[in-house]
């Protein structure tokens, strides 16, 4: 039976973190590695580009702002896809049957007999991934769907289907994995386990997601066809009112103003 312990551990961040470790070492993991983090924000767009490091989707929604959640809101997330894609080169290259990949702003708490079983079943399968996201993983005729990449364990084979179609990177890493599950490339089970530190463990903030208000509004144009209706109703309904007040209040005046107002 396979010994999850035994997995080494990767954590990337842009420098060592001594919190991370302890917490890291404390749940049973004791080959604990800092990966440093490749920083995005350093990077040329343009160049970024013509090296086809990124497709003309995220050049476009790094310029003019993203209007899915799966786009690139920021370069740090260029960055954050490259450490990843990076460290499943690295499972490949030093033949590591798997490897057990975390974010820097994760908490990971011990983990029961059932976490461990559904791990070890799931490494146990082709392609197979156990990951620990932020939301449920979802799953539909045509999608798998879940957000977040704070720890998950990956097999060797996994990494060599995750590395063949990375680049250009198009979307986040987490949408990745879960478009990769959803062509059947990788098998993905899990269920959330970490918790995330907003702040990161090492006291710095993410540099990668930002607010975006376009993912949240409907793409229906429908939607806003029925709004600007209803505005124009609104408008309409509002000055007959005011038209049928103003009459109304003149004819009081008058009434008032000749006494006869029986």
């Amino acid at each position: 039976m396979l010994d999850i312990f035994n997995i080494p551990v990767y954590y990337i961040s842009f420098k060592p973190c001594i919190i991370l470790e302890k917490n890291l070492h404390s749940r049973g993991f004791y080959n604990v590695n800092h990966f440093p983090a490749i920083d995005g924000r350093k990077m040329d767009i343009n160049k970024l580009l013509n090296d086809n490091t990124i497709g003309i989707r995220a050049y476009n929604d790094l310029l003019f702002g993203r209007d899915d959640h799966s786009g690139l809101p920021t370069l740090g997330a260029v960055g954050c896809t490259m450490s990843h894609c990076s460290l499943w080169n690295y499972c490949i290259d030093m033949d590591l049957p798997y490897i057990f990949i975390v974010e820097q702003d994760i908490i990971l708490p011990k983990l029961t007999k059932n976490n461990i079983n559904n791990i070890q079943s799931a490494l146990e399968k082709d392609n197979g991934i156990f990951i620990s996201p932020s939301t449920n993983i979802t799953r539909t005729k045509n999608r798998v769907h879940f957000m977040g990449t704070h720890c998950y364990f990956v097999t060797q084979n996994a990494c060599r289907k995750l590395v063949e179609k990375c680049f250009p990177i198009q979307v986040q890493t987490d949408f990745y994995l879960a478009h990769m599950a959803t062509i059947g490339d990788i098998n993905v089970e899990g269920y959330k386990m970490a918790s995330q530190s907003l702040s990161g463990l090492g006291g710095r903030s993410s540099t990668i997601q930002t607010f975006c208000a376009k993912c949240i509004l409907p793409k229906n144009i429908t939607f806003y066809i029925s709004i600007i209706i209803g505005i124009i109703i609104l408008v309409f309904i509002s000055i007959f009112v005011s038209k049928k007040f103003f009459g109304c209040s003149k004819k009081l005046s008058l009434c008032r103003s000749s006494g006869n107002c029986s």
